[in-house]
C-alpha cells in the first residue's frame, strides 16, 4: 500500500493468478476493458485505489479494485487482521462480495 494523497492506493508484488505457468512471468492485462492497456504487465500494476479511512468504522473504505484475472472493476473495503490485510471486494453490497487476503512483502 502506498500514500496517494487524499487516498490510499496498493500494488500486488505477486500472486498465482496473475503469473503464467511458470510461476514467474507475470500475464499481460489482456482483460483490461481499455484496449490501449490490453499489453501492459500485470507486474507491479496498481490494483487498489482510492480507499480513505473511515476512524467511526476502523476501515479503509470507498476505494476500487482491478482483478487483471478477470478484467471487472469492484468496490472495496479493507481491514488489517493479525498483521494482514482483509480486503472485501463487492459488486453492490459488501454482503455478497469476496474476501481476499494479502501479505505483506518481507
Amino acid at each position: 500500500m502506498f500514500d496517494a494523497g487524499e487516498t490510499y492506493a496498493a500494488r500486488v508484488l505477486y500472486g498465482k493468478l496473475l503469473v503464467e505457468a511458470d510461476g514467474k512471468t507475470f500475464k499481460k492485462d489482456t482483460l483490461n476493458p481499455d484496449p490501449k492497456l490490453r499489453s501492459r504487465s500485470l507486474e507491479r500494476a496498481v490494483v487498489l485505489t482510492n480507499l480513505k479511512w473511515d476512524a467511526s468504522d476502523g476501515r479503509w473504505e470507498g476505494g476500487d479494485f482491478y482483478s487483471g484475472a478477470t478484467g471487472q472493476t469492484h468496490s472495496v473495503q479493507a481491514t488489517l487482521v493479525s498483521g494482514k490485510m482483509e480486503l472485501r471486494a463487492y459488486m453492490g453490497t459488501p454482503m455478497l462480495g469476496r474476501t481476499m487476503v494479502f501479505r505483506r512483502v518481507q
